[in-house]
C-alpha cells in the first residue's frame, strides 16, 4: 500500500506543477462512492453476495483544454460476502486515465475516460497483499451546478489483468497461477472546479 501511495503522490505533484493557462479553468477535483458489481472469475461465487455500496474513489484532473485531459485518482472497492464477513478481498489502486470532454448543453456533458493503474489486493484472512496492473473503462455524465461545483453519475468497467484468489478471498489455483478479473462500478459524485478563471474547461464550448 505504501507504493500505492507514493505512486498516486508523484502523479498528483507531477500533475498540479504542470501549470494553467489563462482564459479557463483546468483543474477539478472529483470525490465518488458507489456501488460495485464483480463480473469475471465468479466461478465459486454468486456475484449478488458480493454486489454492494463499498467502493469510493477521489481523484485529480486536469484539462490540456476543453476537450483532451488526464486523471489520477486513487480507489477503493471492498468485496465482501454479505453473509459471512470472514469472505472477501480489498482493492486499492491508482490509475492515471485520459479523458475526453463531450459538451451537449451549457450544463451538460459526458466525460469518457480509459486508462491503466496499479492494484493492491488484499484477500482475507491473508497476511499479504498480491499486486495487478488494472485497465478502467467508462462514462461520466455530468450536470454543472455552479461555476464551481457540478454533480455526476460514473459507470466504469475495470480489468484486474492478473490475480491469484477470488473475490471470496480464496486462492484459485495451489500452484498460486493467476487469472483475469473484472469488476464494474456504478457511482455518484461531485467536481469541485479550481482556478481563478470563471469557467471551467468543461464549459466552455456552448
Amino acid at each position: 500500500m505504501k507504493k500505492l501511495a507514493t505512486a498516486f503522490v508523484a502523479l498528483l505533484m507531477t500533475t498540479l506543477l504542470s501549470g494553467q493557462e489563462t482564459g479557463f479553468n483546468k483543474f477539478s477535483i472529483e470525490v465518488q462512492g458507489g456501488l460495485h458489481l464483480p463480473l469475471q472469475l465468479l466461478d465459486n461465487i454468486n456475484s449478488s453476495d458480493y454486489t454492494d455500496f463499498r467502493s469510493g474513489q477521489i481523484g485529480v484532473r486536469y484539462m490540456f483544454n476543453e476537450c483532451f485531459g488526464a486523471k489520477v485518482s486513487y480507489g477503493f472497492n471492498s468485496f465482501e460476502d454479505k453473509e459471512n464477513s470472514d469472505f472477501g478481498v480489498d482493492y486499492h489502486r491508482v490509475t492515471l486515465e485520459g479523458v475526453y470532454n463531450m459538451q451537449l448543453a451549457n450544463r451538460f456533458g459526458i466525460l469518457a475516460h480509459a486508462g491503466l493503474g496499479l492494484a493492491s489486493a488484499a484477500p482475507s484472512g491473508i497476511d499479504e497483499n498480491e499486486n495487478t496492473a488494472i485497465f478502467t473503462l467508462g462514462l461520466t455524465p455530468q450536470v454543472k451546478v455552479s461555476n464551481r461545483v457540478a454533480v455526476f453519475v460514473d459507470a466504469t468497467y475495470l480489468v484486474s489483468a492478473s490475480q491469484q484468489y477470488y473475490f471470496n478471498g480464496q486462492l484459485i489455483e495451489p500452484n498460486f497461477a493467476s487469472r483475469t478479473a473484472a469488476f464494474a462500478n456504478f457511482s455518484i459524485g461531485a467536481t469541485i472546479f479550481l482556478g481563478k478563471n470563471t469557467n471551467h474547461a468543461d464549459w466552455v464550448k456552448k
